[in-house]
């Protein structure tokens, strides 16, 4: 979901030269995504794999409502894209709707005496103005995804080095 490339399987614990730590702190956010921070910032990035033993006593100590906390961060901090699914049901609904009316429109051609009066129009007409609204919501939410963007103050650049 993210725009970026988020290494799968990475915690929070790592090590990070002095370069990457001052450029993920120029980032001025406050609901701080430590793993997504550090892929954006764009360094190299190199895993160390191990074997991690089982729990030995007790259970976590992170509730599941900071789990899901730290996704919505990750999800919402580094990506528009569940505003753009607004959007695209919208136009889902919407055609959906068309479909409905060339439905009913040909059945009522080809079998003037089976319909029901008055149900076909309401149920189009409540998918029409649905479909509508959600496509609405997504342009809208279009903006609002923008104006986070901007928002989150993020630098436009980082230097990596300065020749002299």
């Amino acid at each position: 979901l993210a725009s970026i490339d988020i290494p799968r399987n990475t915690g929070d614990f790592r090590l990070i030269d002095r370069k990457v730590l001052d450029s993920v702190n120029s980032m001025r956010e406050h609901d701080r995504f430590l793993r997504g921070m550090v892929a954006w910032v764009g360094y190299k990035q190199i895993g160390v794999e191990f074997d991690r033993d089982a729990r030995n006593a007790g259970t976590t100590n992170y509730p599941f409502k900071k789990m899901v906390k730290l996704a919505a961060d990750g999800i919402l901090g580094f990506s528009t894209y569940p505003l753009q699914v607004i959007a695209k049901l919208g136009y889902v609904i919407s055609g959906l709707a068309f479909l409905g009316i060339v439905y009913a429109v040909g059945y009522k051609l080809i079998f003037p005496e089976n319909t029901v009066e008055g149900w076909t129009f309401i149920v189009i007409s409540i998918l029409l103005i649905g479909g509508i609204q959600l496509i609405t919501l997504g342009i809208l939410g279009s903006y609002i995804g923008r104006i986070y963007t901007e928002v989150q103050n993020r630098p436009l650049y980082l230097i990596q080095n300065i020749y002299e």
